[in-house]
């Protein structure tokens, strides 16, 4: 008896020794460099139910030279290593006929649930550099969510043609190692094993999709680390 229980917790210290320790953490701050863009104002009187003042479009949100709505991943350093997608959903609302949030992060498989919180009709337009997965949708007051489930990596528009001011941008990865940037431009990845990585960060320009502003930074983490990297970005 005393040898069989001396044999399993030598196999449970084998496993523990085994086990690979993932969680060290990355994390930083997005600033701006320079003079910060005027965002231009939006015409949202032009429906009673999103009739609100200071409505503008939302290229660029900073706080003190900090800078909001910057998404930031492990673009290379992972190997071959496959991560399944979350079954959790992640919710995409229209709600005073913008967008919240303006910009998400998701796993590729993972599904998005887009709700219509107005009163008021919206379509939910996306566009992808992968044109099988484009949709036109319309989302009338009432209707429950849409599920939308994107398989390619990639970042993606999403926007209201009956509202022309309104649009999100949708970041899909085959990696669960992403943030975006919060109203103070900080942003955390945790959970990631040790290794020498290239983090990417990926912000719209003053023309939305067009033109994004795109920075990598090589990062090296040791077991259990906290890594800081931040990044200054110039608008455009």
């Amino acid at each position: 008896m005393m040898v069989r229980s001396f044999c399993i917790l030598l196999f449970i210290a084998f496993l523990s020794g085994c086990t690979k320790h993932e969680d060290s953490s990355i994390s930083g701050t997005v600033t701006l460099a320079g003079a910060c863009p005027m965002n231009a104002a939006c015409t949202s009187s032009v429906d009673g139910a999103c009739k609100h003042d200071g409505v503008t479009l939302q290229h660029w949100i900073v706080n003190n030279g900090h800078v909001a709505n910057a998404l930031i991943w492990i673009k290379d350093g992972l190997g071959n290593t496959v991560y399944p997608a979350p079954e959790e959903a992640l919710t995409l609302d229209q709600r005073g006929c913008v967008y919240e949030p303006h910009v998400i992060g998701l796993m590729a498989g993972q599904t998005l649930k887009i709700l219509n919180s107005d009163p008021t009709l919206h379509n939910v337009h996306l566009i992808s550099a992968t044109p099988s997965e484009d949709f036109n949708k319309l989302f009338l007051q009432g209707m429950p969510a849409m599920e939308e489930k994107f398989q390619t990596v990639g970042i993606r528009e999403i926007k209201c043609d009956v509202h022309n001011w309104m649009n999100c941008y949708v970041g899909v990865f085959s990696n669960p190692f992403f943030a975006v940037s919060d109203s103070n431009g900080h942003y955390e990845i945790d959970g990631l094993p040790s290794g020498k990585y290239t983090l990417e960060l990926w912000h719209e320009s003053s023309d939305g999709l067009n033109n994004p502003i795109i920075q990598d930074e090589q990062v090296s983490i040791g077991e259990k680390e906290k890594k800081s990297a931040d990044f200054t970005i110039s608008a455009r």
